[in-house]
């Protein structure tokens, strides 16, 4: 049996919970409906209700009664609108589209936020509860995608009302049970029952009768975020006595009354601490300051690395000046610089601080350098990578290399100081930095960056024990004030209170204490527990620390915040995710973007908050848990020896020369490789969204879709074939691709298909020679060329298919050499191929047009 709770507050019975599924013993497959998709569910009908000028009855029934639907497809209903908007261009009738809104909300709910690898998952017999599947299309699409008969109680839209009344309940018969109702009597019940029996703190019929009450709105003033606040007043009785006042709109603790927010202040929140550590420094007198003003903006890494820098600038005798903090106005300034939408909002709003340093403040040195890589801090990491004899972690690769977008910003005179400083290693370091300084400050000599540099990595390791020590002692006052802690899980510039959205407010506002992952990272660091993922960068490292100290600490509790669009989320999302669910704790995680909704936010942290409470409660006065069983998880190949000589490699199709190239390269080292058949593009992805996390990038989708088909057909058995992962080492997704493989055909049934990883971009690898090597490399070589060529002339071609057929006679040509030429003689075999496609004849606008560059959405980064 099935049940789909619509809706996702901490009212509904059983799905109040952030759990995207709970399986019982019983065999009942509970499954809930956050409240985000039911809010799409129910507005994306009534928006279309607005724009086509129907009546939303007829919308509904229209979807409902209609057999072809278009599909506006899987990703998030906010992405929907553009299709939507297309398909009425393209005159689809309203009924197509209704019913095409139903299914791709029900498949993004069950696929992607409920996480189902198939529908078979969830038996026979469904039943379906909540406001949202009072619409008949909703209601029919479920019926279409399970393909079995689901039941509609008439009370559905109650469901919430009666969950309501039954937590009340049940709260109350705990709180009897332990003696801590209110005994105090009301005006109807005799005084002799009042004592044996506790009653309700709620008022009775007459006091109800006689309540009065006024409301008033006024503004708070308190803070810059200006809340409209709306003051209720309640008084008892004639004189007024027992006036209680209920404050409501408030995003922070300053709006409450005084006794509240005295109580909340009280309780510990590292997120305003760490905050100020980072930023409170003085900077020199402008007399002292020989070198003049330097600017930083306060955003993105400088949230953790300002310590260090701070200390490096001031002992050259510069004045470190900081942007402006986060703020509508700050973001404004940097709007019109902002290359592409699909940015997070960290890296958006860093526009504006380099413009409110550059336009407001009219500093003439910004400093914004390349960290790539950092030094990595936990010595028992299972992420063993070196840079030279260097132990390091990677950093953002967006970020890391975003100084390249910012050199082509209006900096209104300003100069850009943006050296590729590698920290990890201090010699280079000092290099990098003088040669960039020794550009603008000829004066600046190696051994005066050097010494600074020292004072800089001291200030930074304090920083660190400062933040550490902060959060032992808050730990300490959680055990004497016995009260319970969130670790709010996230990078260091969430921190930023424009970015956080007010949720370590919320939190303290609930009597938990809030702690950062940098000051609890250090305690999970011992605690072994295996992970899936081979974790590459460095503040997701501290975050799955953190994670592992909320794990095995009864009193901590876990809240994940992720920017939306971050392409390293997925892989810690899962990891964080398989942690919680070992140790049965919950898991919140909420991505913050520009046009963050208080609201929603609220909905879901008192969502976590009730569920940490009722956990808490039922484990008062219980023995810990005994720890869990640890689980065994396999292995990627990276070496070529271990592949099976008798089974079939499957490659994926990312181009027909790429492809057939890689396979051909491989098959000389003794292998048998195949490129993977040619599905279409809804068939590639409807299936890769079923097995891999829904913020993965489409070409982690596109890939694992396309093997997972291949693999369900008699050519590929399951038992005979393994699947090879072909990438170039970059910090992005791509060496961590082949995790995300093994975790889609486990979740797929294909347990017995290998998955390999192989690194390109290394001169050699386990298990093959040096000239396989050459020939793999000189394989995937003259597939980029081949490519390239073929794309560069082919849409100025000026006799028609003239491209085609010369692509067609290097492509036998290409094929044999990979096969059988020499590795010494391919320079001059690519000079020939460049050659040949330079000979055929083009338009001459071909030299006339300017070069456009397209980047799509097949990665992130």
């Amino acid at each position: 049996m099935v049940v789909l709770l619509a809706r996702g507050k901490a009212g509904d019975r059983g799905g109040g919970r952030e759990h995207r599924g709970l399986v019982a013993k019983i065999q009942c497959f509970l499954c809930v409906w956050p409240e985000g998709c039911r809010r799409s569910a129910t507005t994306m009908p009534d928006a279309c209700q607005c724009t086509y000028q129907h009546k939303l009855h007829r919308v509904r029934a229209g979807g409902a009664r209609r057999q072809g639907a278009h599909r506006p497809g899987m990703k998030c209903t906010v992405f929907m609108n553009s299709r939507i908007k297309a398909a009425q261009k393209d005159g689809a009738s309203v009924a197509d589209m209704s019913a095409g809104i139903a299914l791709s909300v029900i498949r993004n709910a069950l696929f992607k936020v409920i996480r189902l690898t198939s529908v078979d998952d969830i038996g026979k017999h469904v039943v379906v509860q909540g406001g949202t599947f009072l619409n008949d299309s909703v209601l029919r699409a479920l019926e279409v995608i399970l393909k079995r008969e689901v039941i509609r109680p008439d009370i559905a839209g109650h469901m919430g009302a009666f969950g309501a009344a039954l937590e009340a309940r049940d709260r109350w018969q705990s709180l009897a049970h332990r003696g801590e109702a209110s005994s105090v009597p009301s005006t109807d019940t005799p005084p002799i029952q009042a004592e044996v029996e506790p009653r309700s703190g709620m008022l009775s019929l007459t006091e109800l009768a006689a309540l009065e009450w006024d409301s008033a709105t006024r503004r708070c003033s308190k803070c810059a975020n200006n809340c409209l606040l709306s003051v209720h007043t309640f008084k008892r009785g004639s004189a007024g006595a027992g006036a209680e006042e209920h404050i409501a709109g408030n995003r922070c603790e300053r709006g409450l009354g005084a006794e509240a927010r005295q109580a909340v202040e009280q309780i510990p929140n590292m997120f305003e601490w760490q905050r100020k550590r980072v930023f409170t420094y003085r900077p020199l007198p402008t007399a002292e300051a020989k070198r003049g003003k330097i600017g930083f903006p306060r955003a993105l890494n400088f949230f953790d690395e300002f310590p260090l820098w701070e200390a490096v600038f001031s002992a050259l005798k510069f004045q470190v000046l900081l942007s402006a903090e986060s703020s509508d106005r700050v973001f404004n300034e940097g709007m019109n610089s902002i290359p592409i939408e699909s940015e997070c909002f960290p890296v958006k709003m860093l526009h504006g601080h380099v413009a409110n340093l550059t336009q407001t403040m009219k500093l003439p040195l910004v400093f914004f350098p390349s960290v790539p890589m950092r030094t990595r801090e936990d010595p028992n990491s299972e992420f063993q990578y070196h840079y030279g004899s260097h132990p390091v972690y990677y950093t953002c690769s967006l970020i890391a290399g975003y100084h390249n977008v910012l050199c082509h910003m209006q900096l209104n005179g300003a100069r850009l100081l943006h050296p590729v400083v590698p920290l990890f290693d201090p010699a280079a370091a000092c290099e990098n930095l003088h040669a960039a300084l020794a550009e603008v400050f000829p004066e600046v000599t190696k051994s005066e960056v050097a010494a600074a540099l020292q004072k800089g990595y001291a200030a930074y390791a304090q920083y660190r024990a400062d933040v550490r020590a902060k959060g032992e002692e808050v730990l300490k006052t959680m055990q004497e004030k016995k009260i319970g802690g969130f670790v709010v899980a996230c990078r260091p510039y969430h921190v930023d209170p424009y970015f956080s959205a007010s949720i370590p407010n919320l939190l303290t506002c609930a009597g938990y204490a809030v702690l950062t992952a940098d000051a609890v990272e250090h305690i999970g660091r011992p605690v072994n527990i295996p992970q899936r993922y081979n974790n590459m960068t460095l503040f997701d490292a501290r975050i799955l620390n953190a994670v592992k100290a909320v794990c095995v600490r009864q009193d901590l509790a876990l809240v994940h915040l992720v920017s939306f669009g971050c392409s390293i989320a997925p892989e810690t999302d899962e990891e964080i995710n398989s942690m919680m669910t070992l140790y049965k704790k919950p898991h919140c995680c909420i991505k913050l973007d520009q046009n963050t909704n208080i609201g929603a936010v609220r909905v879901r942290i008192r969502s976590q908050v009730a569920a940490v409470d009722h956990q808490r409660s039922a484990q008062a006065g219980r023995p810990p848990p005994p720890p869990p069983e640890m689980p065994v998880y396999r292995t990627i190949g990276s070496c070529a020896c271990k592949v099976p000589k008798d089974k079939k490699i499957l490659i994926m199709n990312f181009s027909e020369e790429h492809a057939v190239f890689y396979a051909m390269a491989f098959n000389t080292a003794g292998f048998d490789c195949h490129v993977c058949p040619n599905y279409t593009i809804q068939q590639y992805s409807e299936t890769g969204l079923r097995y891999t996390h829904p913020d993965c990038c489409l070409g982690v989708t596109l890939i694992i879709g396309s093997w997972l088909c291949a693999l369900r057909t008699p050519e590929f058995p399951p038992d005979k074939t393994d699947v090879m992962w072909i990438h170039m080492g970059t910090a992005c997704t791509a060496p961590r691709m082949a995790w995300f493989a093994r975790d889609a055909l486990d979740k797929a049934g294909f347990t017995k298909v290998g998955v390999h990883s192989i690194d390109c971009s290394a001169t050699t690898n386990p298990g093959f020679t040096i000239q396989q090597s050459l020939r793999i490399n000189m394989g995937l070589t003259l597939g980029d060329a081949l490519t390239q060529c073929v794309q560069r002339t082919r849409p100025y071609e000026l006799v028609p298919g003239s491209v085609n057929k010369l692509r067609d006679q290097w492509f036998q040509r290409a094929s044999e050499h990979v096969k059988h030429g020499y590795v010494l003689g391919f320079s001059s075999f690519l000079h020939l191929l460049v050659h040949d496609f330079d000979t055929i004849p083009l338009r001459t606008e071909v030299h006339d047009k300017p070069r456009v560059g397209l980047v799509g959405l097949m990665c992130k980064v």
